[in-house]
């Protein structure tokens, strides 16, 4: 599935909330600051706030220039672990069941969900590399 714009993208983390139970963990690596800045900052909070209220743990790898960033808008949140990697990242992805979500925030906000155990599998083997790698 494809969404397209900040609403497709609010729509693929409502996917996660829709999609795991009390319990449940799934990975996130950031790459766009700007996603800490301007009205997705509210939204991000409140989503995260909904989740660990749902008892939905999350590993999220931000890039190393956005550390500050990410610790200050991240703050006081519960069921999150936050590392950060000089590895480059060419878009946001989460990687949640047997769903991997990508996408790119900006001038052209757009997402793609791919329903697949096996491709879900492979991204989080990627993923559990790039977090033994990084650092808190």
């Amino acid at each position: 599935h494809i969404y397209e714009g900040k609403n497709g993208v609010r729509a693929i983390y409502n996917l996660v909330l829709e999609n795991l139970k009390q319990g449940d963990e799934y990975f996130a690596c950031q790459v766009e600051s700007e996603v800490f800045r301007g009205d997705f900052v509210e939204f991000i909070r409140d989503y995260h706030k909904q989740r660990a209220k749902r008892g939905i743990k999350v590993k999220l790898l931000g890039s190393s220039e956005s550390r500050q960033e990410m610790r200050k808008v991240m703050s006081g949140l519960k069921n999150m672990e936050m590392r950060f990697t000089e590895q480059p990242f060419p878009m946001a992805m989460l990687v949640f069941g047997d769903r991997v979500a990508t996408f790119v925030w900006g001038n052209e906000t757009i997402g793609i969900v791919i329903r697949s155990r096996t491709i879900a599998d492979r991204y989080n083997k990627f993923f559990s590399s790039l977090w033994k790698n990084s650092k808190a």
